[in-house]
């Protein structure tokens, strides 16, 4: 099995007044994949450049006066507050590897001291609730991370360079998504199956499952997802704010003359509907290397390498359908595997035909099937 190397670099610029006012921002996985960000922070927003695949996009996000500049494995922060020992603070969080921002809870814990090659550091120990998950930082007082103890159970720490290549790396690639998997109590799950009745608890209402036509809340904390059949109609039906399934952003290019390349070399004249959703369906799944990407999925940069996980097959499924009008949207959760015996993060397109059906091109499900839990939907930056 490929295992994927990632490279995250970055740095940022801070007024004397601990105000963040520009930074940039790079992951790269291999040599083929990169993604840059540049960012410049003006009056409550943050202007990027997205440079990806060649080419540069512009994205503005909101953003308060004060915020918490985080990262998505909970390494954290060019900018903490000043806090004593039992502060505590709710911040905005804008984290670059995930393009998303959120409100972050910050608690200083103690004051200690972390040893690195025989020195002892002044530390300050926090603690960090963002999207319902807990991370915990260690911070010198010159603002440099040292250790963080990430929601996945991962602990990354500050190491000189020849302990750090002594240290068992048998946790990363493949062997990495076996230990973050979600192994469930009750009745085994199957790949296939088309109904599945499953339990949430202990998370905040807030990032709940979604429900709709398919995934429905039967109470409590059950949940119950069905397969469809298939579409109820190869003709569309009304669909409200369907222009917002049909745009595309700096990930996934809608329009792009790539995109519109690719089209005409996947579509007959006549397909439309349910036969135009499986036409690009087939060309994704067939010409897409199922291959581990750790980088930002860019639809155009898919197109070039023709190589991806699961987030590069769902951004190009949806930059191609919504480029020949069929309106898509990109839902992100978790699936069952029978290999690891429970289930893991995965991406995947829905399109609309008169109904929502979900595809996974990954997979090679032309209708997914019922393992698949949504727990978010909407593009990368959501």
């Amino acid at each position: 099995e490929r295992c994927a190397e990632m490279q995250v670099d970055g740095a940022a610029w801070i007024p004397d007044n601990d105000s963040l006012s520009d930074f940039w921002f790079t992951i790269a996985s291999g040599n083929e994949h990169a993604m840059r960000i540049d960012g410049v922070v003006g009056d409550e927003r943050v202007n990027l450049e997205v440079s990806t695949g060649g080419e540069s996009f512009p994205l503005t996000l909101p953003l308060d006066k004060n915020f918490l500049f985080a990262g998505s494995m909970g390494a954290t922060t060019l900018n903490v507050p000043s806090m004593e020992v039992g502060d505590e603070v709710i911040i905005q969080s804008f984290d670059p590897m995930t393009m998303s921002m959120g409100r972050a809870r910050i608690t200083c814990l103690s004051r200690d001291v972390y040893v690195y090659d025989g020195e002892e550091l002044p530390i300050q120990k926090f603690k960090i609730v963002s999207g319902g998950l807990t991370s915990e930082t260690w911070i010198t007082d010159e603002e440099e991370v040292v250790y963080v103890k990430t929601p996945l159970g991962m602990i990354l720490r500050k190491e000189p360079a020849l302990r750090a290549i002594e240290i068992d790396d048998s946790a990363t690639g493949a062997g990495l998504i076996a230990r973050v998997a979600v192994r469930p109590s009750g009745k085994r799950p199957f790949t296939g199956a088309q109904r599945m009745a499953f339990t949430v608890s202990g998370v905040p209402a807030e990032v709940r499952p979604p429900t709709d036509s398919l995934q429905k809340h039967a109470g409590g904390d059950e949940y119950r997802v069905i397969m469809p059949a298939g579409p109820q109609s190869d003709s569309r039906g009304p669909l409200d704010n369907s222009e917002i399934y049909l745009t595309g952003d700096a990930f996934v290019q809608v329009g792009h003359p790539d995109v519109e390349a690719a089209l005409s070399d996947i579509l007959e004249s006549d397909d439309e509907g349910w036969e135009l959703a499986m036409r690009i369906y087939d060309w994704v799944y067939e010409n897409i290397d199922k291959t581990i990407v750790m980088t930002f999925p860019s639809a155009i940069e898919v197109l070039e390498t023709r190589e991806g996980d699961c987030n590069e097959h769902a951004v190009l499924y949806a930059a191609l359908a919504r480029t020949a009008g069929l309106p898509t949207k990109i839902a992100i959760g978790v699936v069952w595997s029978d290999a690891l015996g429970g289930f893991y993060y995965h991406a995947w397109p829905e399109v609309y035909v008169g109904s929502w059906i979900p595809m996974d091109p990954t997979l090679g499900q032309p209708i997914a099937d019922a393992t698949h839990i949504k727990l978010l939907e909407g593009s990368i930056d959501q």
